[in-house]
């Protein structure tokens, strides 16, 4: 049965949207054991074509597709990766770096709440899910991820599945194929932003 836990790595990439901090979170695995400190540009992830790819080249490829989905005054400007400890669940700082482009890039209006969730089937069978707070996107829908470079979420949806890709699910397999994405609002970030 496959595991569940979170890693054995995680890359996170904090962004913020108003005066917000979100983290966008993926599981993701190293070629080696590299040591804390690593340089992020020789420092190599698993990818999904099979190969491996620089840290700090994943973090902006990864980033760049997901600012496609985010307005221009979102921001991120860095990158960290922790190992995580496979008995009790906590992170240990490996590496990190700056992203060469902080900034979100769609024309449209951060909605501070406003949430996107995509989900992936993986190559185990299991589905891996990503979200997105402060999308511009003003319509609450779900509907198939369809393949193809179309739409909003387009940028991410290539990257999750092209070669490139480091992200892979708790079932340490990575996405296979495109499922759903909903455009909702989240409770939690509504109460923050309007309710204290």
């Amino acid at each position: 049965m496959p595991t569940r836990k979170p890693g054995p790595y995680l890359l996170v990439i904090p962004y913020f949207v108003s005066t917000i901090r979100h983290e966008f979170t993926i599981n993701c695995d190293t070629v080696g054991t590299p040591v804390i400190g690593s340089d992020p540009a020789i420092l190599e992830m698993r990818n999904r074509g099979g190969s491996s790819t620089a840290l700090a080249s994943a973090a902006n490829a990864l980033w760049g597709a997901m600012r496609a989905l985010l307005s221009t005054s979102v921001v991120a400007l860095s990158y960290e990766l922790f190992k995580v400890n496979q008995t009790n669940g906590k992170r240990s700082f490996v590496s990190g770096g700056t992203l060469s482009a902080p900034n979100g890039s769609s024309a449209g209006v951060t909605i501070p709440a406003k949430q996107a969730t995509l989900t992936f089937r993986t190559g185990s069978a299991n589905i891996m899910k990503l979200e997105l707070i402060g999308v511009p996107i003003t319509r609450d829908d779900i509907s198939p991820l369809a393949s193809g470079a179309t739409g909003e979420t387009a940028a991410i949806k290539n990257y999750i599945l092209g070669p490139s890709n480091i992200a892979w699910g708790r079932d340490r397999a990575f996405p296979v194929a495109g499922l759903n994405e909903a455009f909702t609002q989240n409770e939690k970030a509504y109460n923050r932003i309007y309710r204290n």
